[in-house]
């Protein structure tokens, strides 16, 4: 998939080294949160601390283990690295100005323009194939979830315009969402249906991103009565039902692909 592999490999290792003990202290130090996030988005976001210490340790075994030439495995990479971004982007956006505050923004940055620079070094002579029903069904998937989230976040925008309103925490996954994300699933959405093999290449990198993002969405619903709130079962079995959605897609999906030469 990428045409110099080993350029990413350091940039994949920096970004994995710093999420790991960041993550980690945060989930067994959740005070540092206290004064800087509202308490309904505690148990989400231990959840997602706790995401982050499973995908950077993933990434770093990965890295040790795996050949990094191999596209399938910079596919993955490119999923893993895209929940780092809209993890930390989070964080960032939402001014969780904690001691680790220029951390979350190098992770971010680093994020960013490791995806930036996949895309530029993206192997544009790579021919990739897909059986057609398969890529019937994978450009469906890829338009079906903007058409769930688009109406979803919008709605829920729309009364905050009318009534001048602002939220305290939470307004950065609507910017991510709209801005970045969904749009990124109708591009590849669009390049799947049109046989591209860039298309093929990213659609299972965006599904690993949807599952790790909302995978942390339905597990901390049981994290909630550890801060004395009642879980939401609809919430738990809704998001964790989605996000194993995501994962099988993008395995099938890499399972799928065949990378010609």
């Amino acid at each position: 998939m990428l045409t110099h592999p080993d350029r990413f490999e350091y940039p994949w290792y920096i970004i994995a080294l710093l999420v790991f003990p960041i993550s980690l202290y945060s989930a067994f130090n959740f005070e540092i949160y206290n004064d800087l996030l509202l308490a309904k988005v505690f148990a989400g976001t231990l959840a997602q601390d706790v995401m982050s210490i499973f995908v950077s340790i993933t990434m770093l075994v990965i890295l040790l283990t795996q050949d990094i030439s191999s596209s399938k495995i910079q596919i993955v990479m490119t999923g893993l690295v895209g929940y780092t971004f809209y993890a930390y982007g989070i964080y960032v956006i939402e001014q969780v100005y904690t001691e680790f505050y220029f951390a979350y923004m190098f992770i971010f940055a680093m994020a960013l323009y490791t995806l930036i620079g996949s895309l530029i070094d993206f192997n544009q002579d790579l021919k990739v194939e897909m059986s057609q029903n398969f890529q019937r069904l994978s450009t469906v998937m890829l338009f079906l979830i903007p058409a769930i989230f688009y109406p979803l976040w919008v709605s829920s925008i729309i009364p905050l315009i009318a009534g001048s309103h602002q939220l305290d925490n939470l307004y950065s996954i609507y910017i991510i969402d709209l801005c970045i994300i969904m749009p990124a699933f109708l591009i590849c959405g669009y390049l799947t249906y049109k046989h591209n093999s860039t298309g093929y290449l990213l659609g299972p990198s965006l599904m690993l991103i949807g599952f790790s993002i909302l995978l942390p969405v339905a597990f901390g619903e049981l994290f909630k009565p550890i801060f004395l709130q009642d879980p939401d079962i609809f919430g738990l079995l809704g998001f964790g039902v989605l996000s194993i959605f995501f994962l099988v897609i993008s395995v099938l999906q890499l399972r799928e692909i065949e990378i010609i030469s």
